[in-house]
């Protein structure tokens, strides 16, 4: 086929470029979508390679220029697609994220996520390690195995399952499961907004002596309820006399 006619078909397809600057998940995500394009294509390794020249660019450009300059003619003619994805991931995926990445699929469990936010998580992780989902079997095993425990066990009820399968009646269940709860009671939910003001009883009123407790009391003729039996009453104090003018001199004698 003539390479302007690929060049042209492959630019319909508006193809991604790679800069080598948008981190080491960067180049898989590139490599991922360059090959759905060359599967729709059904073009030869050759203007694969070349089509994906045009689309490497900024410091991955300039680092690709330098490779491809030191290959012999040879090594240029003999290589392919496949070979050209692993020379960039050699250079841009390092192989310490690679084995971090795995890590992190390996121990992928569903947690508090949704079932479709989980599958979502797996799709992507797994891309890393895909020696660890090779099969439709192995990989519906892997994603059963990270639902939460209820889930699983109704999973494993419905025997064999492919993926697809196995995603879909996880996300059935769950649904079901959703429908199945009450709701809350919305008295409970928000008991404070819903409920009147609770009314206060009337206190008791206070006692008549508390009332007058600031009143000076009374001592006078009740006084007498008050005294012991038998006790003897107080004689009043005597009231002084003026002294006597004598009748004689009309003056006071003292003594």
């Amino acid at each position: 086929r003539d390479q302007s006619v690929v060049a042209a078909q492959f630019r319909t397809y508006t193809p991604p470029v790679f800069t080598g600057e948008e981190g080491p998940l960067a180049v898989g995500d590139w490599i991922r979508k360059m090959d759905r394009i060359f599967q729709m294509m059904g073009i030869s390794d050759q203007h694969m390679i070349a089509c994906a020249e045009f689309q490497i660019e900024g410091a991955a450009g300039d680092w690709w220029d330098d490779y491809w300059r030191l290959r012999t003619a040879d090594e240029r003619d003999e290589l392919t697609w496949d070979q050209l994805k692993g020379i960039l991931e050699a250079k841009y995926y390092p192989r310490h994220f690679r084995e971090r990445m795995e890590r992190e699929f390996y121990d992928l469990l569903q947690g508090d996520r949704s079932v479709e936010e989980y599958e979502r998580e797996f799709a992507r992780k797994s891309a890393f390690a895909r020696h660890l989902v090779d099969t439709d079997d192995k990989k519906a095993s892997r994603f059963r195995n990270g639902l939460t425990r209820d889930l699983r066990v109704l999973v494993d009820s419905h025997g064999y399952l492919t993926y697809a399968e196995t995603v879909e009646r996880a996300q059935q269940i769950e649904a079901s499961q959703l429908l199945d709860t009450p709701a809350q009671p919305l008295a409970q939910v928000a008991p404070l907004a819903r409920q009147p003001a609770a009314i206060q009883p009337a206190l008791p009123a206070p006692p008549q002596q508390a009332q007058h407790r600031h009143k000076r009391k009374w001592k006078g003729r009740d006084d007498r309820k008050n005294r012991q039996p038998g006790a003897p009453a107080q004689a009043a104090p005597p009231v002084p006399q003026p002294p006597a003018i004598c009748a004689t001199c009309q003056r006071i004698h003292r003594g």
